[in-house]
């Protein structure tokens, strides 16, 4: 989870995906998903699938603004 000027992101990656795995099989399917709330975690703005992880979202982040 990482708090943003005007939101929280919050990304689903290896990790959770393993710590969900009990739950069941659909829970790989969740595997990069990116959740972008406002600032109180309130709302969803947006969501999209980036497998390659925060990292990568991060240096798309800065070249954007």
């Amino acid at each position: 989870m990482y708090r943003g000027p005007d939101s929280l992101v919050v990304f689903f990656g290896k990790q959770e995906v393993e710590r969900y795995r009990y739950l069941g099989s659909w829970v790989e399917r969740l595997h990069g998903l990116v959740i972008v709330l406002d600032r109180d975690g309130q709302s969803i703005l947006t969501l999209y699938k980036n497998r390659e992880g925060l990292r990568r979202a991060g240096r798309k982040r800065v070249a954007l603004f």
